[in-house]
């Protein structure tokens, strides 16, 4: 999608951090923006800053885990804004921080916390394609664009000191990208992205602390200075407006991690040999983009 000049983008989690980077960067090339955001305060204070620029721009309450309100915030936004041509669902958290360091261990995170992080970060995916995917797929004429936020965690290996369940949901991100790149292969008028940035400069921590089941708690020692080493938020977006523009499915804004991904990959083919069982190979799946 070349020129979104005109267009409509819903971004989920769009009040701040990456999500407020893409909203400036689409507005700023004269695309109007819906909000979406459980904090409405802020969605609209974004919102009334985008319309500076010169754009339609609205909030619109937004709970991510709850599917209702994705097919409910469609509706709402294309009676007030018309059709929506670019969605980025982008709502998302680190995890719960733990107790103590000891309690970051799989084996002792409370299932009330590994739910909690699925039902935002996965479950807020599907339930935004669902929402808005039949609305793009009813409109062949009018090209469209999918762009999912997972992270440089689901893609490579990760310091032991990051949460478990985050990287499992953007891994699971990724796999949910891949499938959907299959899937649009027979929707060409529908592009899908998946963004995988490293550290972004945002309140993920501090949100995700402030919001943790059960209430409150302590920030991890060392998020704010970790936060702060991150990139810029506009810079992102800017980022994945261009990504979009070139049509590009792996929107990835940090080359600094390409050695990482490149050993981890050469290690997954350095374990191909001989196979189990010779003589009984499978008919090798190859999607339609990939050929063969």
């Amino acid at each position: 999608m070349q020129n979104v000049g005109g267009k409509t983008i819903f971004i989920s989690g769009g009040a701040s951090g990456i999500g407020r980077g893409v909203a400036r960067a689409f507005a700023r090339a004269g695309a109007d923006v819906a909000i979406g955001d459980r904090d409405v305060a802020a969605a609209e204070a974004t919102a009334a800053e985008l319309e500076r620029l010169g754009v339609k721009a609205i909030a619109q309450p937004l709970e991510v885990t709850d599917r209702a309100s994705w097919m409910a915030a469609a509706e709402a936004v294309e009676a007030r804004l018309g059709p929506v041509s670019v969605l980025h669902s982008n709502a998302g958290v680190g995890g719960a921080p733990p107790p103590t360091l000891d309690d970051r261990y799989i084996q002792k995170i409370p299932p009330a916390d590994w739910d909690w992080l699925m039902k935002i970060n996965l479950d807020g995916h599907f339930y935004a394609l669902q929402a808005f995917l039949p609305r793009f797929k009813a409109r062949p004429e009018s090209p469209a664009h999918v762009i999912l936020t997972a992270s440089m965690a689901g893609l490579t290996p990760q310091s032991e000191y990051v949460p478990g369940p985050y990287v499992v949901s953007k891994y699971a991100t990724v796999g949910l990208a891949e499938h959907m790149r299959m899937e649009l292969a027979h929707t060409p008028h529908i592009g899908l992205s998946v963004l995988c940035p490293g550290i972004v400069s945002t309140n993920i921590g501090r949100n995700s602390a402030k919001n943790a089941p059960g209430g409150p708690r302590p920030v991890t020692e060392g998020n704010d200075v970790l936060m702060a080493s991150g990139k810029d938020p506009d810079a992102i977006g800017a980022w994945v407006l261009k990504g979009v523009r070139e049509g590009r499915h792996y929107i990835l804004p940090h080359p600094e991690y390409r050695d990482l991904v490149a050993r981890y990959h050469a290690d997954i083919l350095a374990a191909f040999g001989e196979s189990a069982q010779p003589g009984r190979d499978d008919q090798v799946p190859y999607p339609d983009w990939m050929g063969r």
